[in-house]
């Protein structure tokens, strides 16, 4: 859920480079253009977000493993849903890792995205992760909720919310991250407390493993799908995809492939032969992947656990602002490290926030709901307000 904060860059700052992934001219952060800034809305969607904020589209959906969607509709000011594993058919999409493959709508408006669920999610009877999923007749309605209670004095009374101590603490840590950001969203929360929901801090220590987990499976994981050894699965299969993705391993066909998908099997690759010899298989199996596995159910059972007293948790979608783009004439290093700024490990935020009052840049609110309730993450945003009309 969008939210404010202000921010621009210094004349002599403004460069233009080229996306990650793409050689043609970047897209830029919409909020950016009137400043004439190179601002990227970063990562695989960030041309689709622009789209949508500047009126092109309606709704976009993709594939979002790790922050591909929510990074742009952060920074670009839209509402996008990654829902529940499985309830959104991933049919026809390019996949990356089956465990962590979501889909969902990116749109303008909370009613504008609920809409589209209604319109994409259930069981389609092809994707095996849709096992469990309700069908498209069993979804609830959630446009006709959130109309019922757009005229109640507080659509929230008796609604718990829970904010995610270790969430905002990592806004604090560091000169890498933006304080305000957490400060936002915690303003925020005063507006939900003033329609009536139960607004309490809230700490979830395993928190703070989710981004060493994805890191193992993300890397490891995607590694045969990237290769085009995309077997295991009983779902609807694109031969056409497989042989594109099979061709990454000729000359010709890594030539041609962009350099983040080459980073992740490289990553991957040195994954598997550093802790995956063969004659240590059965060392990997008790120690790397069960453990592995094990972790990330503990964390999963320790967030419904604490989702079982509270509708929703609360945090910042991403807990810094934006970078400028690389120069066109950088070298791959220089733009891996243009990017490696996107991800905070290492950002050198003066150099280019300054103290502008008339110019709003939007800050992302991530709301966390059980599993299969997303009309709960639809209250909690629908309840609060436009933020382009503050």
């Amino acid at each position: 859920m969008p939210l404010l904060s202000h921010v621009s860059s210094k004349p002599e700052e403004r460069s233009r480079a080229k996306l990650r992934n793409h050689r043609s001219l970047p897209p830029l952060v919409p909020y950016t253009i009137l400043l004439q800034e190179d601002i990227p809305p970063v990562e695989a969607l960030g041309g689709c977000g622009l789209l949508i904020a500047s009126g092109e589209a309606d709704m976009v959906m993709r594939g979002d493993q790790g922050g591909s969607v929510r990074i742009p509709a952060s920074w670009c000011g839209l509402f996008e849903l990654k829902p529940t594993f499985g309830l959104v058919p991933y049919t026809g999409i390019a996949p990356l890792e089956p465990t962590i493959d979501h889909t969902g709508p990116m749109t303008r408006s909370c009613l504008d995205n609920a809409i589209s669920l209604n319109s994409i999610a259930g069981r389609d009877n092809l994707d095996d992760r849709c096992a469990g999923a309700p069908l498209p007749s069993e979804l609830p309605d959630y446009l006709r909720t959130l109309f019922a209670m757009k005229d109640a004095d507080m659509p929230l009374k008796g609604f718990k919310i829970g904010m995610v101590k270790e969430g905002f603490e990592i806004c604090k840590n560091g000169p890498l991250n933006d304080l305000r950001v957490g400060v936002k969203v915690q303003e925020a929360a005063e507006k939900w407390r003033e329609l009536g929901a139960v607004v309490e801090d809230v700490s979830i220590p395993m928190h703070d493993l989710g981004a060493t987990l994805w890191v193992c499976i993300s890397r490891m994981g995607s590694l045969p799908v990237l290769w085009g050894e995309m077997g295991g699965r009983s779902g609807y299969q694109m031969t056409e995809l497989t042989k594109k993705m099979y061709n990454i391993r000729t000359e010709e066909g890594c030539d041609n492939t962009p350099w983040s998908p080459k980073n992740m099997i490289l990553n991957g690759t040195y994954l598997w032969d550093k802790h995956v010899r063969p004659s240590q298989l059965s060392l990997l199996i008790r120690e790397n992947s069960t453990e592995r596995l094990s972790t990330i159910r503990r964390l999963r059972a320790t967030y419904n656990e604490v989702l079982s007293r509270y509708n929703v948790l609360v945090m910042p979608t991403i807990r810094y602002l934006p970078t400028t783009h690389a120069p066109p004439e950088a070298s791959v290093l220089a733009e891996s490290w243009a990017d490696l700024q996107h991800i905070s490990l290492q950002r050198y935020r003066a150099s280019f926030i300054v103290d502008d009052k008339n110019f709003r840049f939007p800050v992302g609110l991530q709301i966390t709901g059980r599993h299969m309730d997303e009309m709960s993450i639809y209250k909690a945003a629908f309840a609060w307000v436009d933020w382009k009309e503050l």
